[in-house]
């Protein structure tokens, strides 16, 4: 399962299923004049329009919001680096998150390769990083108190490459930061390119 993200320009009429997924999952796209309705196989009816970003998932459709419809610059943000806002969380309280790795026995001696599977967590300010369990083996869970915000990723695959793909799962923001700054940080973060117009 893997979310897809593709412009109006680019959907086509007729049954679609965007490249990279798998199953028998699609939509259903009609042409209506300047617009064209898409049905998903599973769920969902969204009306695209010229500069309209459809959202899919095994078959599952949805409108992907404009950036700059968000008047919350953090919400923006995340809007253009297609996240969910459902990982935004404004809060003051502790963040706990799980640094976790393979078990690297019977790997090459000095492999470059990135065992990690858990969690890393970047934050903007004067974050305070801590331990509260060390396994002893492969894991430990650490907790962040104070900094701005804090951005939580996620290990994905177990390709034994460099620096495994992580995907953002947590993204807090405290009551009290600024939230211009905040946006700027997760900008920079985020590897987006250009700003979404406000």
């Amino acid at each position: 399962m893997a979310k897809r993200y593709a412009q109006f320009e680019w959907v086509p009429e007729g049954n679609f299923k965007p490249e990279g997924t798998l199953g028998r999952h699609h939509c259903t796209v009609v042409r209506q004049g300047d617009e064209k309705v898409v049905v998903g196989s599973v769920a969902g009816r969204v009306t695209l329009k010229s500069g309209d970003t459809l959202g899919y998932d095994c078959g599952t459709v949805w409108l992907v919001p404009r950036a700059e419809s968000y008047r919350d610059p953090i919400r923006r943000v995340l809007a253009q680096a297609h996240l969910s806002q459902k990982f935004l969380e404004y809060s003051a309280e502790p963040v706990e998150y799980t640094d976790s790795w393979q078990n690297t026995s019977g790997w090459p001696e000095n492999s470059a390769a990135d065992p990690s599977t858990g969690e890393e967590a970047m934050v903007l300010g004067d974050g305070r990083k801590s331990v509260v369990e060390d396994s002893g083996g492969n894991y430990i869970r650490r907790q962040i108190t104070g900094g701005d915000a804090i951005v939580v990723r996620q290990a994905v695959g177990r390709e034994t490459t460099s620096h495994r793909p992580r995907r953002v799962t947590r993204v807090v923001v405290r009551p009290t930061a600024d939230k211009t700054a905040v946006a700027k940080w997760l900008f920079r973060n985020l590897g987006l390119k250009t700003e979404a117009s406000t």
